[in-house]
């Protein structure tokens, strides 16, 4: 953590801030401190992260905070703005600095002067009743589902950071999530819906398009390598280094095969390495 800290302060040097003589902190790091509101809190740490962050960490980011943002607020919170509101206001306008400037509908203006006033003070998080109303929105998707493991996962590693930052910087005395020994994530079972699945006839009219798709032969190897990943059920990292020497093709009562050979080996690079023109036909 300490090393992380130290990084921060590096990148922050490489850009070029200017840091404050009384705290040591740069001027981004010092929005962050002077916080007192989550919701504020939060805006600075984006502000922080944002200009060494790439682009999956950026959308990693702000789709986290702004699962836990709206679950920070104080119990007296009346007026509640609509879920799918709060959650535009704040991946589309409020998080992204670049977004900030941008014109607000009404709407928009409205959920986020609500989470100023409601947004809990950073002292607060140290509460763990407080925590767990954070960790309980991870689980959770927009429609009232159970959000997947790796999902909360992924989210709850950002609300840690940020929490821990604030560690960093002295405005709390410890992690709060720490202190949640009893919270675990539910349960989540995998269904395959079968409504989504590509069943065998549309397989194979998908494998007849996928030839249309390239000039030259690069359709039929297209179709070769698809067919492997759905038939064969091969990875694709198994289906590009198929080989010959690799398949049996079975022949029929008269003595021919009914699978042509594969055809020869590309030499101009591309996604497969053979080509397997009849599988699945």
């Amino acid at each position: 953590m300490a090393e992380n800290f130290q990084s921060d302060l590096r990148q922050a040097a490489k850009r070029g801030e200017a840091f404050d003589e009384e705290t040591g902190l740069p001027l981004s790091m010092l929005a962050v401190k002077s916080a007192v509101k989550w919701f504020g809190f939060v805006m600075a740490y984006v502000d922080m992260k944002w200009p060494h962050a790439a682009a999956k960490t950026r959308d990693s980011l702000t789709d986290a905070l702004a699962t836990v943002t709206p679950a920070l607020v104080d119990e007296d919170a009346s007026g509640r703005p609509d879920p799918l509101v709060l959650r535009e206001a704040l991946r589309q306008y409020a998080l992204p600095p670049a977004a900030r400037q941008l014109v607000r509908p009404e709407a928009i203006r409205t959920a986020l002067a609500w989470l100023e006033r409601h947004s809990l003070h950073i002292a607060d998080l140290n509460k763990v009743r407080n925590v767990r109303l954070g960790l309980d929105a991870l689980t959770l998707r927009l429609d009232g589902g159970a959000a997947a493991a790796t999902t909360i996962a992924r989210k709850r590693s950002v609300f840690y950071n940020a929490l821990q930052y604030a560690v960093d910087l002295e405005e709390l005395p410890s992690n709060p999530i720490d202190k949640v020994k009893a919270w675990k994530p539910p349960k989540v079972r995998e269904v395959v819906d079968r409504r989504v699945v590509v069943n065998p006839v549309q397989a194979r009219e998908l494998l007849t398009a996928v030839t249309y798709v390239s000039r030259l032969d690069r359709g039929r190897h297209l179709r070769g390598f698809f067919a492997c990943l759905y038939f064969a059920g091969l990875r694709p990292a198994e289906a590009l280094g198929l080989r010959k020497q690799d398949c049996h093709f079975p022949r029929r009562a008269g003595g021919g095969s009914s699978w042509p050979s594969p055809g020869r080996r590309r030499t101009r690079s591309g996604p497969t390495a053979v080509r397997l023109t009849t599988i699945g036909a």
